[in-house]
């Protein structure tokens, strides 16, 4: 018998997806009754039909929320001191999640990397060791890859979807690090695998899983106020908290684990001379397969070698990271799977309605990676 996670229902239904940086609210509604269509509520009056599923997320730019934060409320968001920390947290931004405030450290890509290169972190001695060590645990912590079907019954795929591609602009938002991103998601798929969730609390779900991941990955997390001002105060601090304390036990208190994103960076530090344009598409098309809920049948180390397979067949390079992703997946069987499906997703992705990730890496601070056409698939 599943969990069934119901705090105090919030006044408010749940959201759409969003284009990232909004100024002002807006409430959207999606179509989840289909598993890869979204339609607005107004085509749907006006073709006379009802929809046996809505899904409502509400959104507010941070930008509004720093204009109203009392004088003695740290604004996690001040750049500056983002800047004085950058030299000494290099090592914790990814090679190629170059973080908002490294922008502006006047460091240059390549110090910026070769910083994080030296980092006693990398430990290119025990790659292998770090690799079996990280492949066991990941194990431990994989999310049932059938909860929608076997746990859930008021929420489905396109909802979850809804909700990654949203949580995507949250962390854009709140200039949270990808790894953050990750975990969140991770938390919030080995919630839904124990927990009942109705579909009026999976927003609320999702942001205290980006709570919970703030505080354990970034130097200054965002506030809970901050994350209930988001959702344009759908749910009270009161519903966060209390939504927080059940995550935590769902979870029974274990947030250490590796995610793809984690694989990424190992394979990236043990070969420093790559292409930043490898690494870039690579995360992108690793964030793209937190949007899908059928890739979670794949481990995440999985996932990563993935990535980087297609990211280097894209780009057309041949590199000695081939070797570390074959090292990092020589006991998976489904590599050659999940390559298709993740192909499938760079494919889809172009006219996919869920485009927060496809618009962040369209940025140039990302090389506009995004924009690269999917090459044609031969395995």
């Amino acid at each position: 018998m599943p969990l069934v996670c119901n705090p105090k229902t919030p006044p408010a239904a749940f959201a759409k997806t969003l284009t990232a940086q909004r100024a002002a609210c807006r409430s959207l509604v999606v179509d989840c009754s289909l598993p890869s269509r979204a339609r607005s509520a107004r085509g749907a009056l006006q073709n006379g039909k009802s929809w046996n599923c809505i899904l409502t997320i509400t959104f507010r730019s941070r930008a509004a929320w720093v204009g109203n934060v009392d004088e003695g409320t740290k604004d996690v968001s001040n750049e500056n001191d983002l800047d004085s920390l950058s030299g000494t947290i290099s090592e914790q931004k990814l090679l190629f999640d170059i973080a908002p405030g490294a922008h502006n450290t006047g460091m240059s890509e390549k110090e910026i990397r070769m910083a994080n290169v030296d980092s006693n972190a990398c430990a290119k001695e025990y790659t292998s060791d770090i690799f079996a060590h990280l492949q066991d645990v990941e194990k431990r912590y994989m999310p049932d890859a059938r909860y929608m079907e076997t746990v859930q019954s008021d929420v489905n795929s396109a909802m979850r979807g809804i909700l990654v591609d949203w949580l995507v602009e949250v962390a854009d938002e709140y200039k949270l690090s990808s790894e953050t991103l990750f975990l969140t998601v991770a938390y919030v798929d080995r919630c839904l695998g124990v927990c009942m969730v109705a579909r009026t609390q999976l927003q609320l779900v999702g942001i205290t899983c980006m709570l919970i991941a703030s505080k354990y990955e970034e130097i200054y997390a965002p506030q809970v106020d901050e994350f209930c001002y988001i959702t344009d105060n759908t749910y009270s601090r009161e519903h966060v908290l209390s939504m927080e304390r059940m995550v935590l036990n769902a979870l029974d208190f274990e947030l250490t684990h590796p995610t793809s994103k984690t694989f990424l960076r190992r394979c990236f530090w043990a070969f420093n001379n790559t292409d930043t344009k490898v690494e870039f598409l690579a995360s992108f098309l690793a964030e793209l397969a937190l949007l899908e809920y059928r890739l979670l049948r794949f481990l995440p180390s999985t996932v990563a070698a993935a990535a980087i397979h297609l990211s280097l067949l894209t780009l057309r390079i041949g590199s000695d990271v081939a070797s570390v992703v074959q090292n990092a997946t020589a006991h998976s069987e489904d590599l050659k799977g999940c390559i298709v499906e993740l192909h499938a997703c760079h494919v889809s992705s172009q006219k996919s309605s869920l485009s927060a990730v496809r618009e962040k890496y369209a940025q140039t601070r990302f090389k506009c990676v995004s924009l690269i056409t999917p090459p044609e698939l031969r395995l």
